[in-house]
């Protein structure tokens, strides 16, 4: 984070897309980009998950982190959204206001449900930078060329 320190996420469990238990000491080790998505968006999230595969395809070794805010998002959901958006990376979700919680207080970002049925989950559409200490160093616009450029820069220094 420019000029700003940098915080720590708090410990979470959640389950992947395959139903295994992954929790924040699991991440450690490594730096990884989150994103926050959820299934049946029509919106946003399709266009973050093909930034995400662009991540993907830019760094290979990029370590890359789902989180559905949905929490009817089951695993079995979260594959088949895998599946339809040919992602390759883990996708997690926890129950009903699980990631909700942990994106607000964790990453420290905006999540709310919305009065559009079109729209029922408002969310944050930053990529989040995270260090191999679980630490947030952070926020990137993935519909901005020059921040993605800056994120993998940033990946890449970690």
């Amino acid at each position: 984070l420019e000029g700003a320190e940098a915080w720590t996420l708090p410990e979470f469990e959640l389950k992947d897309d395959a139903a295994r238990t992954v929790r924040r000491a699991d991440l450690a080790g490594k730096p990884w980009v989150a994103a926050f998505i959820y299934a049946s968006c029509s919106g946003q999230c399709p266009m973050m998950t093909a930034k995400m595969k662009a991540l993907r395809a830019r760094l290979p070794e990029a370590f890359l982190v789902s989180f559905s805010v949905d929490g009817g998002d089951t695993p079995q959901k979260l594959a088949a959204y895998k599946k339809t958006y040919g992602a390759d990376w883990l996708f997690l979700t926890g129950g009903k206001g699980v990631v909700a919680q942990l994106c607000k207080d964790g990453f420290k970002l905006a999540v709310a449900d919305g009065l559009d049925p079109a729209d029922p989950i408002i969310h944050s559409d930053k990529l989040v930078l995270v260090d191999r200490d679980s630490r947030v160093r952070g926020f990137f616009d993935p519909s901005d060329a020059a921040h993605l450029a800056s994120l993998a820069s940033a990946l890449k220094s970690l």
